[in-house]
């Protein structure tokens, strides 16, 4: 009675175990407990181009930036003959290029890899400075003139861009003046630091399949306080669509050169789909890469070698399972009910014929 009620205890206590694990990599990983459906895998190549000046180059181009609704799960770069590094410069990450004498037309390629993860809440947009340099005139004095406008319709710093963006679609002299100087994005910053409300131009690539030499558009990121929105300097639009990526949310540049002239960027985008519980692996996977302190229980996660033993193990309570359903329900008899299982596991680790020779 005693021996059944420690059954009873331990297998319970397994039970329990067994479910909190499935718990843990559903939460953490979003591995399904049944096969579900398929995420989005946006695969985006930077193609980096420039003519070198005969001299020793380098070439520094800013990796994307940590954004809400996308997780990166990997990245690679491929250059001929150049070095190639990761380095931080002005609080940011740059992939860096590096040769002695590189000579013709070099072309570079950064390619990385961004899930589409709606519980992706990370963001590396820190609050901008707001710069205190002077406009001259006649653009100061215009630049006054359409903030102080906006100022009496607007409420708070969003509106207040909303307000700002209105006038300059009037057509007034004083706009014309600034447009005929100044592109939107830079316009609209400019104007902002005037009137004291932290800014900054955001790059922003539009992810469609199947596309070729895109290029970045400008977004102005508005802050109020800690939180931020990002607007169209064309159309005043607040936000950006599920399909929009972030690569530079900061000050720096998206490209720096030494030692070359005429670079440029062009960007190759393509969809792919995986399965949901492929898409939990790679981001566990990228979660540990980075150093995140998570734990994985997965057994993909451990060393190869590893991953052979322990796949091997679990096989022993399928082959149990088996062997006793056969006994008991069949009715076949058997050599014990381990012994079965065990020479099973001895073929698979053997061959056929080996196993069959030793068995006799």
């Amino acid at each position: 009675m005693v021996s059944r009620g420690v059954f009873y205890v331990v297998t319970t206590i397994l039970f329990i175990v067994g479910i909190l694990l499935m718990v843990y990599q559903h939460v953490t990983f979003e591995i399904p407990y049944l096969p579900s459906n398929q995420r989005q895998v946006w695969t985006v190549e930077a193609k980096v181009e420039f003519e070198p000046n005969n001299k020793a180059t380098i070439v520094d181009f800013a990796v994307p930036a940590i954004q809400p609704g996308f997780t990166q799960l990997k990245q690679s770069t491929a250059s001929v003959g150049f070095g190639t590094t990761y380095i931080e410069k002005n609080e940011r990450i740059y992939v860096e290029w590096t040769k002695r004498n590189p000579v013709g037309l070099q072309t570079l390629y950064y390619r990385t890899d961004f899930l589409r993860d709606e519980n992706a809440k990370d963001s590396s947009m820190t609050v901008p400075e707001i710069s205190k340099n002077v406009e001259p005139e006649p653009y100061y004095t215009a630049m006054a003139d359409i903030a102080d406008a906006a100022h009496q319709k607007s409420a708070n710093p969003f509106s207040f861009v909303v307000q700002v963006i209105n006038e300059l679609e009037k057509k007034s002299d004083s706009t014309n003046l600034l447009l005929s100087q100044y592109d939107r994005a830079s316009l609209l910053v400019h104007i902002l630091d005037l009137a004291k409300i932290p800014s900054r131009i955001v790059g922003v690539l539009d992810l469609e399949d199947g596309r070729r030499n895109r290029g970045l558009s400008n977004r102005v990121a508005v802050f109020d306080g800690t939180k931020y929105e990002i607007f169209d300097p064309k159309t005043g639009m607040s936000g950006i669509n599920k399909n929009q990526l972030i690569w530079v949310d900061h000050s720096g540049s998206l490209l720096d050169v030494q030692g070359g002239s005429n670079a440029r960027v062009s960007f190759s985008i393509i969809k792919n789909s995986i399965p949901i519980a492929e898409a939990a692996k790679q981001r566990a996977a990228a979660a540990i890469a980075s150093g995140e302190d998570i734990v994985s229980l997965s057994i993909s996660t451990l060393p190869i070698e590893e991953q052979s033993l322990f796949k091997t193990i679990l096989l022993l309570p399928i082959g149990v399972l088996i062997v006793v359903f056969l006994r008991v329900i069949i009715g076949i008899k058997t050599s014990g009910t381990f012994m079965p299982v065990l020479i099973a596991m001895a073929f698979l680790q053997t061959s056929l014929v080996v196993g069959l020779i030793g068995f006799v």
